[in-house]
């Protein structure tokens, strides 16, 4: 079956399988919209020196609530691995894949990471272009 499982996902490493996961929706788009006002008008969007910013981590939930995002996050130091190239700035990826058609969004769990529903043979494919095109 870990056979199955590359082929469909296109990949050369082994996958490891656990679970049981939440597969459902991660964000309510409108309840973490309400809390970014409610947070405005109790002045809780400040940061405090190393403290984390509200503001930025409602918003990065708030595009995680995209439904067409699956469960789960991929780091670019993954792909850049994967692809035997330089990690690529996590903005310039973003936009890339959204360019392409892809739903595409930072995570709010890890700093280098994006969620997205692209294929990660294709997120590879568009990190070595995006080498070749020297952006990286």
């Amino acid at each position: 079956s870990s056979t199955i499982l590359s082929c469909l996902f296109q990949v050369s490493r082994s996958l490891v399988v656990s679970g049981p996961l939440w597969t459902g929706p991660l964000h309510d788009a409108d309840y973490i919209g309400e809390m970014i006002k409610l947070a405005g008008e109790l002045g809780w969007t400040y940061t405090e020196k190393g403290g984390v910013d509200l503001e930025k981590l409602l918003q990065k939930m708030l595009e995680e609530s995209d439904c067409r995002l699956p469960f789960g996050y991929i780091k670019l130091d993954e792909i850049a691995s994967r692809a035997k190239i330089n990690s690529p700035p996590l903005s310039t990826m973003i936009i890339t894949l959204q360019k392409e058609g892809y739903a595409t969004s930072r995570s709010h769990i890890a700093s280098n990471a994006i969620k997205t529903n692209c294929p990660m043979a294709m997120c590879i494919q568009i990190a070595k272009k995006l080498q070749q095109n020297q952006l990286i």
